[in-house]
């Protein structure tokens, strides 16, 4: 009875193993078949090559500068102008500002009653981050016929009048050339520009004394261009229009439409992509100008 049992239970261990191992077996046939890559790697790779162009860009910013309630004889607040390359390639020959002065003051405005006589682009001045003295951008200086007192005049003077430098006054004379013009300022001609040293006053107003004389630099049919080694208008250049009735000064312009002048910078030598340059820009209101709106001027920034 005992022996039975035995080999009763015997016989039903041997049935579950065998059932077990079936199991197993199956599912080693199902790994086999349909999971072939579990636990297995593999890698392969991918090169990247990017070419990027050639593009020249700028970002001035910010594209609005506005100073109001300005007192004549007086400055503004500095304020801060941001030059950033955005493009692809570097200037490397520099960054240079001009402004559209000729187009917006295209006449006297001295003794206007009317504020817009004026533009906006003649009082403003810049100055770079490694130069500490701001310079007028492209300021017009005018003849002034209203100017009594002046004496021992050129033989060949034809124009004068004030360099208004905000709270400070000079006397200058420009003389005309052998063809009645201010265009030719060789040795041959009797074309000559020169400004009183020490600020102006009507008892001291004779031009014989106390003044520089410009050198001349080089024209076009409708400028002339002079530089002084000092006085009130020495790291500037002059360019003096042809009717000898008024010049317009300028340190930052680097404008080819203008005769070549030894005397004008670059705001900042180069600017390669992602850089960025910050120039300081005020204005500088001489006395004796009418309260109100000037006109609107466009400065514009250039690198090359």
């Amino acid at each position: 009875m005992n022996l039975n049992i035995i080999i009763i239970v015997t016989m039903k261990q041997e049935m579950i193993f065998a059932f077990l191992l079936t199991i197993i077996l199956t599912m080693a046939v199902f790994l086999v078949l349909f999971l072939p890559k579990i636990g297995l790697a593999d890698t392969g790779t991918v090169t990247i090559a990017v070419n990027i162009s050639s593009v020249a860009a700028l970002s001035v910013q910010p594209n609005y500068l506005e100073w109001i309630l300005i007192a004549p004889g007086n400055n503004g607040t500095d304020q801060t102008i941001t030059v950033t390359n955005t493009g692809s390639t570097s200037f490397s020959a520099g960054v240079y500002a001009s402004i559209d002065s000729f187009a917006k003051e295209t006449s006297s405005p001295l003794g206007s009653s009317s504020a817009s006589s004026y533009a906006s682009g003649n009082f403003l001045v810049l100055k770079n981050s490694t130069d500490p003295t701001p310079y007028f951008v492209n300021r017009i200086e005018w003849n002034d016929t209203s100017l009594s007192g002046i004496s021992n005049r050129g033989t060949y003077a034809v124009s004068w009048g004030l360099f208004r430098n905000m709270t400070k006054e000079y006397l200058w004379e420009i003389s005309r050339d052998n063809s009645s013009l201010c265009l030719n300022g060789s040795a041959s001609n009797t074309m000559a520009f020169k400004i009183k040293t020490t600020v102006d006053s009507p008892s001291n107003r004779d031009m014989s004394s106390g003044t520089v004389s410009a050198s001349f630099s080089a024209n076009t049919t409708e400028w002339s261009t002079w530089t002084f080694s000092s006085g009130p208008l020495q790291n500037y250049c002059t360019a003096i229009a042809r009717n000898c009735q008024r010049f317009m000064l300028y340190r930052w312009d680097k404008n080819t439409t203008l005769p070549s002048c030894t005397g004008t910078q670059y705001l900042n030598a180069t600017l390669v992509p992602s850089g960025q340059i910050y120039i300081t820009a005020n204005v500088w209101v001489p006395q004796g100008v009418q309260a109100g709106n000037t006109t609107q001027s466009i400065l514009t920034i250039t690198a090359t």
